[in-house]
């Protein structure tokens, strides 16, 4: 009877101690799944992570887990016993391989019930449960004896659910649904982290997709101001401002490299009498027509701009006094040749052209020497005007004391 007794009690020993280290390896799935670096992978990655522990720490024949898309619970990855394969429902290769596996509505079948109601379920004995429907709740043809549902859950959020099945009815003893509880709800806070994580990388994504096309579309906006505060609106020339800033730059240039350079300043001839005898509809018309003309006389490199209500002006680099005399002279005669579409007789349009030629630009301050070269070819306009309109003159010392 002792002997009895002491081999009952080793045999019960024996028995604990595998339950310890069953319980013990169960447990260190949890660890290893704590333990995971997984916040760059994907969901699907996580939930495969987690179904390679469980399955290789827990004496389990099955394990499915089902992650909810709105109300259909779609299985994210299988596992048994006899398989070491994975079942990723998003890849061609593993459908085409393994049997599909059903998808499950929310309240359908023990899976879609524990999605809905939150709560664990456990079949004993499978084929004697009223619960299990064997041709609804069998995971890829697997005749269960006993089977646990578990939901995976962060907070109030149920997520999916977990499925593990062997093939002995009364397998899972209460320490495998804690554990198994314990375990899901560690998967369901690292899903719920791993997806704000993706929302959040989703949000700073696209908050930086609508910075960059608002900062797009201010530098847009930023050139297109600036052009249109360089640009004059009727005629679409340069305007003064933007002649005089880049003219002194294009000066600055020409002060580190010697060169001839000329200046044309243009001003149409009795333009007031055009004005208030055929109207400023006529005006701006002749206005449009000499700037496009003058456009077409620029060369690359050439500044032509509108400075004035009727006066123009060409900055002519690497041009003589013979070089800017020739421009001026092509200028007049196109004028004389223009035809607008004037409603009266035509007045015949001509110009007035003063101009101021350099053989080298001096040094010093490149503002200051575009404004005494831009008073230089003033002063030769309006020697053409007092000498009787139709005309060009280049600036000279005797034209500068008949001016003062």
């Amino acid at each position: 009877m002792d002997k009895m007794k002491h081999l009952a009690a080793c045999q019960t020993s024996s028995e604990m101690r595998e339950r310890l280290f069953a319980l013990l390896d169960a447990l260190s799935a949890i660890r290893l799944l704590a333990d995971s670096d997984l916040q760059y992978h994907t969901e699907e990655q996580l939930v495969s992570y987690a179904v390679d522990v469980l399955m290789k720490h827990a004496d389990l024949e099955q394990c499915s887990v089902f992650i909810a898309e709105g109300s259909i619970l779609r299985c994210i990855r299988t596992l048994s016993a006899n398989d070491d394969d994975l079942f990723t429902p998003m890849e061609a290769a593993d459908k085409e391989r393994l049997p599909a596996i059903p998808d499950f509505v929310s309240g359908e079948g023990i899976i879609g019930r524990v999605f809905e109601s939150g709560r664990l379920e456990y079949c004993r004995n499978c084929l004697n449960d009223e619960r299990y429907d064997p041709f609804r709740d069998i995971i890829l043809g697997f005749d269960a004896g006993s089977m646990l549902v578990v939901p995976i859950a962060s907070g109030r959020e149920t997520m999916g659910v977990l499925y593990v099945a062997h093939l002995l009815p009364e397998y899972f003893e209460p320490w495998h649904q804690q554990m198994l509880t314990l375990f899901c709800t560690l998967l369901g806070q690292m899903l719920r982290g791993h997806r704000l994580l993706n929302d959040l990388e989703t949000e700073v994504r696209n908050r930086t997709v609508e910075l960059e096309k608002a900062l797009e579309d201010s530098r847009k906006l930023a050139r297109r101001y600036k052009e249109l505060a360089s640009v004059d609106e009727l005629t679409g020339l340069r305007n003064r401002r933007y002649f005089f800033e880049e003219g002194a730059a294009v000066l600055a240039r020409a002060q580190r490299n010697p060169e001839n350079f000329s200046l044309l300043l243009i001003d149409i001839d009795n333009f007031k009498h055009i004005n208030d005898t055929l109207g400023h509809q006529q005006g701006d018309a002749v206005l449009s027509q000499l700037a496009q003309l003058l456009k077409a006389e620029g060369r690359i490199g050439d500044i032509v701009a509108r400075v004035g209500g009727e006066e123009f002006c060409i900055l002519l680099p690497a041009t003589d006094r013979e070089g800017a005399d020739q421009v001026a002279q092509r200028i007049q005669e196109a004028v004389a040749a223009l035809k607008i579409d004037f409603d009266s007789p035509d007045p015949g349009l001509t110009v007035s052209i003063g101009m101021a030629t350099w053989s080298e630009i001096p040094p010093g301050d490149p503002v200051r020497i575009l404004d005494g070269f831009y008073l230089q070819a003033d002063i030769a306009m309006y020697a053409c005007k007092r000498a009787g309109h139709n005309r060009r003159m280049f600036y000279s010392e005797e034209l500068s004391r008949q001016s003062a």
